[in-house]
């Protein structure tokens, strides 16, 4: 997740993120560096405004085994205040989202929104759900989230990408934008996209000068 938020942000391929480079390219990326428009984002790597959504273990940069990621967060989430709330409350984080989302729209200026819904994906069980009610929550939102952009505003461009895609060491040239999972009123560079990857959506984009 890290290493393809920043990939994203960033349009350029990063594939041993370290997380504190994630957290940093929320402010500084193709987006905020754009001209003639206002750029705002919502993620769990956003240390500022939602400190206790960071998940602790992704600080262990290298380390991405069973006990890092699955049994270490399974002991925060019984024994410490972090297993609670934001730190795996992802239908609040999900609304919470949402709801800067409805602020967002109703502002008249030119402006990017970059948001990072979240489904938890450590143990099996989190808040008692499974992987697959996750999912459900996580598209309840993103239909939403559409729904409301669309009704409040038909021509805004709109992208939905999952954050892996298709996940093998080489990815064949045809499956480059198979986490591209929904646009509207958004031109984009198949091109591009075929030929280098999903990171290229936004590199030199209109979307990033309007």
């Amino acid at each position: 997740t890290e290493a393809s938020t920043l990939s994203i942000l960033t349009a350029n391929i990063q594939r041993n993120a370290n997380i504190n480079q994630t957290i940093a390219s929320l402010k500084n990326n193709v987006f905020s560096k754009g001209e003639n428009f206002k750029y705002y984002y919502y993620s769990i790597f956003d240390d500022e405004n939602r400190p206790n959504s960071l998940v602790q273990t992704q600080f262990f940069h290298g380390l991405n085994n069973l006990t890092m990621r699955y049994l270490i967060p399974y002991f925060f989430y019984l024994f410490t205040d972090r297993g609670s709330g934001n730190f795996t409350d992802y239908d609040d984080y999900n609304q919470g989202a949402f709801s800067q989302l409805k602020k967002i729209v109703s502002i008249k200026n030119k402006h990017i929104l970059y948001q990072h819904l979240y489904t938890p994906h450590y143990f099996p069980l989190v808040e008692y759900q499974s992987f697959g009610d996750r999912l459900k929550n996580a598209n309840f939102y993103i239909l939403r989230s559409i729904k409301y952009v669309q009704e409040n505003d038909p021509t805004a461009g709109i992208i939905v990408l999952s954050d892996h895609g298709y996940r093998i060491s080489k990815i064949p040239v045809e499956f480059h934008n198979r986490n591209i999972l929904y646009y509207k009123n958004v031109e984009l560079d198949t091109a591009a996209i075929s030929k280098y990857g999903i990171y290229k959506l936004f590199a030199k984009s209109p979307l990033t000068k309007f």
